[in-house]
């Protein structure tokens, strides 16, 4: 499926001091599962604002899924030289509602490169990433800045090269694509 608008970013959304309070709040909560450290998270003013931006891009872009709520929202740090490899999230099921599909994914940046860590881009691809299919590489994300994505996009971070990257990502679910 060829999409004009494939992913669409929002700059600084989100209050750097808001950023700051949800990285306290996730560093509380994270545990290790020994391939990322993250934790459920929930901040109710902060998934009714994602919820909000999400399903605005979802009709701007001409996506029109149809979604019927958000999955649980997830606060990851990404420490030095780790990294997520080349991954859908379409393939697997929601949290909340196993029977329903993840169908509009979002990552929310809440440290800022060069300063809090280095490295660790996000990058996006459409089909098979291995064929250097990509769309983006999104090298300075600023501190509160949110990227909205469908699911079946190919998506990973590259390698922490010093401090550690503090993300929120989640996704938007809904019945299967027909």
């Amino acid at each position: 499926m060829h999409l004009e608008y494939p992913y669409s970013v929002h700059h600084s959304i989100i209050p750097d001091n808001l950023c700051d309070e949800i990285i306290e709040e996730g560093e509380k909560l994270i545990k290790w599962d020994g391939i990322e450290r993250k934790s459920g998270i929930t901040h109710g003013f902060l998934m009714k604002a994602i919820g909000s931006i999400v399903n605005t891009a979802n009709e701007d872009n001409g996506w029109n899924y149809i979604t019927e709520h958000h999955d649980r929202m997830y606060y990851q740090k990404i420490g030095w030289h780790q990294y997520h490899k080349w991954r859908m999230n379409n393939q697997s099921k929601p949290t909340i509602n196993p029977e329903k599909m993840n169908k509009i994914s979002f990552m929310l940046s809440l440290n800022q490169v060069d300063i809090d860590y280095h490295g660790c881009y996000f990058e996006l691809a459409y089909g098979a990433p291995w064929t250097q299919n990509y769309l983006n590489r999104f090298d300075e994300l600023k501190k509160g800045t949110l990227i909205v994505f469908p699911s079946f996009l190919y998506y990973r971070f590259s390698p922490v090269m010093g401090g550690d990257r503090k993300i929120i990502s989640g996704n938007l679910i809904g019945p299967a694509f027909a």
